[in-house]
């Protein structure tokens, strides 16, 4: 799809003001752009500059920008190239430009990130902002909290996995890699021990999206109705199955429950039905 460029002239200067050309089309596949402008006068100065620029990866992390400037009577050449990653862990960033007139390069980097100490080790995360609180709330659960690497499958009788940014962000990098992503070590060595000794397993809202980062089978879960997830999920190696917010669906072979909660819900009462639904199937599967 080309999109046409405008031109004017004005005072014995003519200019081409741009021209804007997308590479590529795909629904998979993020869309590089090239640009083009020129401007030249009646006096014979004249500037040319081209460039390109777009993302990749899942999620769109890496985004990347080359741009040429060219010019006569003594003006000079010039260009720069930039590239900025975002990840779950932190930021990153490196650009390099030029310019010949005044002979002169530079180089740039950054990286940024946060880094929380605890009790229970170290969280990387995002750039931290002015205020920042870690929490841990016994009264949530009613009892102790202890680090998910203390968990022990042998005294367990079942697994119940909640969602949110959670799972997401702290659990998973799923809202950072999509289908690139990777599940904390401790929970994938967990869930996995729990499935070999035939244990029930439930994962709830946006939770389910890590099973087939835990497991290397095909798993019938759901994430509700989304379809930009669901497709994500499928090409992780899941079986999504579209489910309302008050259902659940059973993998009986594997003893693994899901159920969409938030993914759908517009209130608590909503979530709660088929997060109710979900604790009552896994409480049977361990009879």
């Amino acid at each position: 799809m080309l999109f046409p460029a405008s031109s004017s002239n004005v005072c014995g200067a003519s200019s081409l003001n741009g021209m804007v050309l997308p590479l590529l089309s795909s629904n998979s596949t993020p869309t590089p752009v090239a640009t083009y402008s020129a401007n030249h006068d009646n006096h014979g100065s004249a500037t040319r500059n081209a460039g390109i620029s777009g993302t990749l990866l899942e999620g769109n992390n890496l985004s990347y920008s080359v741009q040429q400037g060219f010019a006569n009577n003594g003006a000079g050449n010039s260009g720069n190239a930039s590239l900025a990653h975002q990840g779950s862990y932190g930021s990153s960033n490196i650009s390099y430009n030029y310019s010949d007139n005044g002979d002169s390069q530079q180089v740039n980097y950054g990286i940024s990130g946060g880094v929380v100490a605890h009790r229970h080790g170290v969280t990387l995360s995002q750039p931290l902002g002015e205020t920042n609180v870690l929490i841990e709330a016994p009264l949530i659960a009613r009892g102790d909290i202890h680090a998910l690497i203390q968990a022990d499958p042998t005294e367990l009788d079942a697994l119940i996995v909640p969602g949110g940014f959670g799972a997401a962000k702290n659990l998973s990098t799923f809202a950072a890699q999509g289908a690139e992503c990777q599940v904390d070590p401790h929970l994938k060595a967990l869930s996995q021990a729990m499935h070999a000794a035939g244990k029930p397993q439930g994962f709830i809202c946006i939770a389910p999206a890590m099973l087939p980062r835990i497991f290397d089978f095909p798993l019938r879960l759901t994430i509700g109705t989304d379809i930009d997830t669901a497709e994500i999920v499928e090409e992780m190696g899941g079986e999504h199955v579209p489910c309302p917010v008050d259902d659940i669906v059973v993998d009986e072979d594997n003893k693994i429950v899901t159920t969409p909660a938030y993914m759908l819900a517009n209130n608590i009462a909503e979530a709660a039905s088929g997060i109710e639904k979900l604790v009552a199937r896994v409480l049977v599967l361990t009879e």
